[in-house]
């Protein structure tokens, strides 16, 4: 591993070397020995790639396409020195050829067959186009590495043991997928530009090259890349960042075309390797996308039903706690009642586990911590027998309270539905109906109403039911 990372250190400074020499012919040479140097070098990582670890190949992935970014600059560069030599002897006005003969442009792009060939505002925006492409690749580059980090967090997150840990970790996910998601836009954004603009050219050129049987074969790759897109994207994390790896390389079977078309060999050599080692680098990536991370906030309720218990476990030394207010996730406790002072533990008659939690001038203690509604049932009549005649049932729903009674007001509880996409699935229809047969449900913009109800524990039970059918749903009884 020290020695895969001294020769890459050793590559990535010959890629950033600059070649300065006043004299023309003696920069073209040098030039030409940078060129044939950066080449041997571009096919010695393309060797380490296919032999190289997981790690290894993420770094590999960025100096190989920094080479073959570096090579084409370099070769653009032995283009203007050599033409600027073959200028000498030029006439003023006359234009060197760079369709035949003498040294030619790596670059597809800037060379004088697309400048005469193109209206000068269609050639401007295409050389912008060619010009982003670097930022492209660089979006491209932050994003899988963000992607990366942000899988690893959902990793880590999934593993926490306790709230203490797993709070601060969804935070740093939430932070960096949203920042992911925003390099992809970006991606997008720069990315259909260049398509645009690129595509338009390149069809504009064929057309006047009356290469018919090009255009048909582009346009049937170009159908054969919309459909793959089409299956890729299901299920992928970013459609930007599969259009761009699939455009892409229509792009490059464009390019390979037109430079053949027009006797542009140096240009289609380096095309033809700038299409390998693009493949090389992201070959996993196109045929098989990121895919989405999708991590739901966790919950870390430690559930215990209300239970008599002889002797206490509540006494001096192991006092009534604080109520622990849950952020995510439901809820139940009794409320065994409100009090103007603390009480002593023996008035609690030996039910565990209780806490107790100051509102205003008043104490409040509430029995259990339970996660099922038919339960909470079962320890509300457990909290009456044991002589707390008043006692009510409140459910916490993400940290919002909201206290059930079971003495009929008339019609003035609901149940929201939340986070349903189309109509309202069976398993939601059942799961009201098996509680109620004539409840009512109806739709209220994306949420759908289930009620009236004529106490809040009724409509809990429904709310209850409907949770569990499925769990991924928005459901909360509120207050007409």
């Amino acid at each position: 591993m020290v020695g895969f990372m001294r020769l890459l250190l050793s590559i990535i400074f010959l890629m950033f070397v600059s070649v300065v020499h006043a004299d023309d012919r003696v920069q073209q040479r040098e030039l030409r020995h940078r060129t044939d140097s950066l080449t041997r070098t571009l096919h010695t990582m393309r060797e380490q790639f296919r032999t190289a670890t997981t790690d290894e190949r993420n770094a590999l992935r960025t100096v190989i396409l920094r080479l073959e970014s570096d090579i084409s600059d370099t070769r653009s560069r032995l283009e203007q020195v050599t033409a600027r030599i073959a200028a000498l002897g030029t006439p003023d006005g006359e234009e060197v050829s760079t369709a035949s003969g003498g040294e030619q442009p790596a670059d597809l792009v800037r060379n004088d067959v697309f400048r005469r060939l193109l209206r000068e505002s269609d050639y401007a925006a295409l050389l912008a186009a060619q010009a982003a492409e670097s930022k492209a690749l660089d979006l491209l580059q932050r994003y899988l590495v963000n992607y990366d980090a942000v899988a690893a967090l959902a990793a880590r997150y999934a593993a926490a043991g306790n709230a203490a840990d797993a709070e601060p970790l969804y935070a740093d996910f939430l932070e960096l997928d949203a920042a992911t998601r925003a390099i992809s836009d970006s991606l997008g954004e720069v990315w259909s530009t260049i398509f645009d603009n690129k595509s338009f050219s390149y069809n504009y050129l064929l057309q006047r090259q009356n290469r018919s049987r090009e255009l048909a074969r582009l346009e049937a790759e170009s159908r054969n890349m919309r459909g793959q897109a089409a299956q890729l994207r299901d299920g992928a994390a970013s459609g930007d960042i599969t259009d761009y790896l699939l455009q892409k390389l229509l792009i490059f079977s464009y390019e390979q075309t037109l430079a053949d078309i027009l006797g542009l060999r140096t240009a289609a050599d380096s095309l033809r390797q700038a299409a390998a080692a693009f493949r090389a680098a992201f070959d996993s990536t196109i045929s098989s996308p990121p895919p989405a991370i999708v991590v739901e906030e966790r919950s870390f309720i430690d559930f215990a039903d209300l239970a008599v218990h002889s002797p206490a476990r509540y006494n001096a030394a192991n006092p009534i706690p604080e109520l622990t207010v849950y952020r995510r996730g439901v809820v139940y406790r009794v409320m065994l009642g409100s009090y103007t002072a603390r009480q002593a533990v023996s008035v609690f008659r030996g039910l565990y586990p209780l806490a107790v939690r100051q509102d205003g001038s008043r104490w409040v203690y509430y029995g259990g911590t339970i996660g099922e509604f038919g339960r909470a049932k079962e320890a509300l009549a457990l909290a009456r027998r044991q002589n707390f005649r008043n006692a009510q049932i409140v459910v916490w729903v993400n940290g919002a309270p909201l206290v059930l009674d079971d003495k009929p007001t008339g019609a003035r509880y609901r149940v929201e539905i939340g986070g349903i996409e189309g109509g309202l699935p069976d398993e939601v229809r059942e799961a009201v109906t098996s509680i109620d047969s004539q409840a009512q449900i109806s739709r209220s913009g994306a949420m759908f109403i289930v009620g009236p109800f004529g106490t809040s524990l009724d409509a809990e039970e429904v709310a209850a039911a409907v949770r569990t059918a499925v769990p991924s749903l928005s459901v909360r009884t509120v207050l007409n």
